[in-house]
């Protein structure tokens, strides 16, 4: 498929902090992958919201079930990277991370799934936004994203690690200790060490 077609299926472009390129907090650049966003996140669909979305947090301006997301993968993160999530600003963190949804369609709510296009859609776009920002390693946040995503980076980009944890959102979700060794290790550049996990 032609590099233009490619960009025809990216509808919501990457949050790309400012320092995501000289990799200052965590030591690799690192893609955090979600799934999708949702009707009651925007009033019109528009190209810059994912920025939009984590720009707002990042200013301390959000404080809905978003936030919540974002807070747990931070502190996750964070402990990976050896700091304490209760100390740290987790907001900071993002201005070093790279952020993108999956899915590139709005779905209604968070009870309604991706359809099989949503999915396919997701697959073609992914292989090209990996190819633009380069990320070190790919944090996936959840199972059933990671089984159609994973099977992308592995096969598109090879040298890109992909970390699977399940959704922070879902239920029962904690701070499993192998979840914070294995990215820690991811981190470090230990490839052949990761376990990949769920």
């Amino acid at each position: 498929m032609e590099q233009a077609q490619v960009y025809e299926h990216i509808k919501f472009s990457s949050w790309v902090g400012p320092r995501y390129e000289h990799q200052s907090d965590c030591r690799c650049h690192l893609m955090v992958l979600g799934e999708s966003h949702y009707e009651a996140d925007l009033p019109v669909a528009r190209g810059d919201f994912t920025n939009e979305v984590v720009s707002r947090i990042v200013k301390r301006e959000d404080k809905g079930y978003r936030t919540r997301l974002f807070v747990k993968t931070s502190r996750l993160i964070l402990q990976a990277m050896g700091k304490d999530p209760k100390k740290e600003d987790w907001r900071e963190l993002w201005n070093s991370l790279l952020f993108y949804n999956f899915v590139q369609t709005i779905l209604p709510d968070v009870r309604h799934r991706p359809t099989e296009d949503d999915w396919r859609t997701g697959e073609t776009a992914l292989p090209c936004v990996l190819e633009v920002h380069k990320p070190d390693l790919v944090l996936v946040l959840g199972i059933e994203l990671a089984k159609r995503a994973k099977p992308i980076i592995v096969r598109s980009h090879p040298r890109i690690l992909p970390v699977v944890i399940k959704h922070p959102s879902a239920f029962g979700w904690s701070y499993k200790e192998e979840w914070v060794t294995e990215l820690t290790k991811a981190m470090r550049g230990k490839k052949e060490d990761v376990q990949i996990i769920a």
